[in-house]
């Protein structure tokens, strides 16, 4: 039994512990509260500090019956069910990168892939927390993402460049073309950050109060009646005391499949039916209908904020196509830039330079200036992967209100696009978001029965199509790699050969 099947157990208690805290952001962020004060949990109806023993992520709450100790409120399902989501969430993971292998750019080693380990359970309890928040209040905080970018910077820089894409000249038709990007489209993208930087300053920052509107902490007003001291256990605002009961069913199935998951991991992680996929693809299709069952129960819940979206829609839709133009306006330094430098590189005939002659200039490999070009590269390509991922949310956004005469791309998605791209990959963007169009058909379908059922924002959507494309993305990229590679090829002038992200 190797490391990453021993470490299974551990992983699933720190993915439980992560839920906890993702409660207290789901909770604080939303109504602009502080996430580190206080530092302990209480009570939001009588204000009393929840005891430690009490603080036990999924335990808590069980023990607990589901109320307060003191006033005996109810306390809201969704604490215990966010902490296990996020056990099942992190053992996924852990499965994906160290024992199905399937994570983009890595060998399945804990020595050498675990700073993509942090980086894509990051992202993903980010994803998880930005989803719940979603689904509750229409609005995505960009500084998770954001952070998250920089934290996938980092570990990317860590971990550097997949040393066979460099060894292979970059990107192939292969399994790395869903890893690496040539490095002409790197800077590419690197130009295109650098354009929008510079036109930030100048840009008015109109908020328009709609769908997957990206806040600030502080922005969204404190809810009429909301305590004014935030705690990781709230009330159930739909229940009253008399009337709720304790419901402890959907909390101990979760956690049995959590536990369950990690068994199978840890002691048959090769074993699985005898059916034509993988037992790791097995384990991923488990998780992917808890999850899409979860937001499907979710949207058969309506919420006094739906009218008013609605309604804020309705009203904008006028102007919908005059704030795509101005957001267009906006991005030209940034679209400038990148031809530019595109234009740049095909003039100097750099344009179809690889990867190994950029990170070993002496031709010598294993020098210690290609062992710290490597890293740097790796950490630039992260970057540029993020503002290119950024840039097809933009063009979707843009295009698809211009086409429809009504928003069409929630801009706080393309945050939650660029964290994406930069932990996983341009590719892990694109085939992420056809998978998330397919995945909220299906909820759509499912939901079609109850008349008061509403639209789940499309944030939570785009998340699951990132944790599905991650189970299909070889494949996927196999079979669509040489149109993107020949699309890279029509616009840099270079014989086709290979494409990534």
């Amino acid at each position: 039994m190797d490391i990453a099947s021993l470490a299974i157990i551990p992983v699933l208690i720190i993915g439980a512990c992560v839920g906890s805290f993702l409660n207290v952001v789901i909770y604080r962020l939303p109504i602009g509260l502080s996430i580190s004060r206080p530092r302990w949990s209480f009570c939001p109806t009588c204000e009393k500090q929840i005891a430690p023993h009490y603080n036990i992520p999924i335990l808590g709450w069980l023990m607990l019956g589901g109320r307060c100790r003191d006033c005996h409120s109810p306390i809201s399902m969704m604490y215990p069910v966010i902490e296990a989501a996020t056990a099942i969430l992190f053992v996924l993971i852990w499965d994906a990168v160290l024992v199905a292998k399937v994570f983009p750019g890595c060998h399945g080693t804990l020595a050498g892939d675990w700073p993509m380990v942090i980086a894509a359970l990051f992202l993903f309890a980010g994803l998880l927390a930005g989803s719940a928040m979603d689904i509750e209040t229409y609005t995505i905080h960009i500084q998770i993402p954001i952070l998250t970018v920089a934290i996938a910077v980092v570990a990317h820089g860590i971990r550097g460049l997949p040393m066979e894409a460099v060894a292979t000249g970059g990107a192939s038709q292969s399994s790395m073309s869903s890893v690496m990007l040539p490095p002409a489209l790197c800077a590419i993208g690197l130009a295109m950050g650098v354009g929008w930087l510079v036109s930030l300053p100048f840009q008015k920052g109109e908020p328009t109060p709609t769908t997957d509107q990206p806040v600030d902490e502080g922005t969204t007003p404190n809810p009429e009646g909301a305590s004014e001291s935030p705690g990781t256990i709230e009330a159930s605002p739909k229940n009253t005391v008399a009337e709720w009961r304790f419901q402890p069913v959907p909390v101990l199935l979760l956690t049995g499949l959590a536990l369950g998951l990690a068994a199978w991991q840890s002691l048959a992680a090769t074993m699985g039916l005898p059916i034509a996929i993988t037992p790791g693809g097995q384990r991923a299709i488990l998780g992917t209908a808890v999850f899409l069952l979860i937001l499907i129960l979710a949207s058969l819940e309506n919420r006094e904020s739906d009218t008013q979206i609605i309604e804020d829609l309705e009203r904008e839709r006028p102007l919908a196509r005059a704030m795509a133009s101005r957001e267009f306006v906006s991005l030209l330094p940034a679209l400038v830039a990148g031809i530019g430098v595109l234009v740049w590189l095909r003039y100097t005939g750099r344009v179809g330079v690889e990867w190994d002659s950029i990170v070993t200039p002496s031709g010598t490999p294993g020098s210690t200036g290609s062992g710290i070009l490597v890293h740097v590269a790796g950490g630039l390509h992260a970057l540029s992967a993020a503002i290119l991922a950024a840039a097809v949310g933009w063009t979707v956004r843009i295009l698809g209100t211009w086409a429809f005469g009504k928003e069409a791309f929630g801009s706080g998605d393309i945050f939650i696009m660029a964290s994406i791209g930069a932990v996983g990959g341009l590719w892990l963007v694109i085939i992420g978001f056809l998978f998330s169009a397919i995945l909220a058909l299906v909820g759509v379908l499912a939901t079609s029965f109850k008349k008061t059922s509403r639209a789940i924002p499309f944030g939570p959507w785009l998340a699951l199509g990132a944790f599905v494309s991650l189970w299909l993305l070889g494949p996927v990229t196999m079979f669509f790699g040489p149109l993107g590679w020949f699309l890279w090829a029509v616009i840099s002038g270079q014989p086709s050969h290979g494409f990534g992200g």
